[in-house]
């Protein structure tokens, strides 16, 4: 049989699996539980029912994607500069960093956001 070792403060499992005979000492067994099915680093052990869950999706906050999105406008900063002026390409980025500047007001907490996609 093989096992996953879990954190005993959160019940998630933080090691690879093992076998009882891999190097494993005895008195560390208290903190593993055996595999079932797909279970893996990062699944939930719920110690009541003795089963394993799937991690818990992790979403992105607001204040995350309010610094992800101030780190593209200031990486896309100079692409709109004046001196440029008139340029076919600058009504393109001007057109994205406004769809970044909007993007907090409809974004939903997700996993994975889609951002708007910077001009070629």
């Amino acid at each position: 049989m093989f096992y996953l070792q879990i954190d005993p403060s959160t019940d998630i499992a933080i090691a690879g699996v093992f076998t009882k005979e891999d190097n494993v000492i005895a008195s560390d067994y208290v903190d593993f539980r055996p595999i079932v099915g797909t279970a893996g680093v990062g699944w939930l052990w719920n110690s009541i029912t003795e089963t394993w869950s799937t991690p818990p999706i992790v979403t992105i906050s607001i204040e995350e994607i309010r610094i992800i999105r101030d780190i593209k406008l200031l990486e896309s900063d100079w692409r709109v500069s004046v001196s440029d002026y008139p340029n076919s390409d600058i009504d393109a980025w001007i057109a994205y960093r406004n769809l970044l500047r909007d993007y907090p007001a409809t974004y939903t907490p997700v996993e994975n956001p889609i951002w708007p996609e910077a001009p070629s």
